[in-house]
């Protein structure tokens, strides 16, 4: 399991201060690194974990500020997400599923498990993806707030 320190993001994000904790869960070695360097590059902290099992371990130990899911050996993305959301701390916990196209059948649980959104791989995701997460979190924020003064 490959985690990362947030001295050692901020490092790599040139002393800024890190936007954001991000958990991803992926099981490609290749990709995750990928996914890892973009993100703290930007900023964020980012731990890194391979399998489902860790995956829902590390999210309820230390629940992070977003879930990305993108494929994790030992557990169905429903049966984790299951797991995760059984749990009182991570009940609300932001989840974006990557998924490989926009007929991926992970987009069920955008619905069924109140998954933020789901993110299509592409280049373009790759190099965008903390503009979008940054984006669905603030959209999420915000929703909260007006159901908040609605009540």
């Amino acid at each position: 399991m490959k985690r990362s320190r947030p001295d050692e993001a901020k490092a790599k994000a040139g002393g800024k201060q890190t936007t954001g904790r991000v958990l991803l869960a992926e099981g490609d070695l290749v990709l995750s690194d990928m996914y890892q360097t973009a993100l703290e590059d930007d900023g964020w902290s980012v731990e890194v974990v391979h399998d489902g099992s860790s995956a829902v371990d590390r999210a309820i130990e230390s629940p992070p500020d977003v879930f990305l899911l993108n494929t994790a050996p030992g557990l169905e993305a429903r049966d984790l997400l299951e797991r995760i959301r059984d749990h009182p701390p991570t009940r609300g916990l932001a989840v974006i599923l990557l998924a490989n196209s926009g007929d991926d059948p992970s987009l069920q649980l955008v619905e069924d498990l109140e998954v933020l959104a789901v993110v299509v791989k592409s280049r373009s995701s790759r190099q965008d993806l903390s503009k979008t997460i940054r984006r669905l979190l603030e959209s999420r924020g915000r929703a909260a707030e007006e159901s908040g003064q609605a009540s």
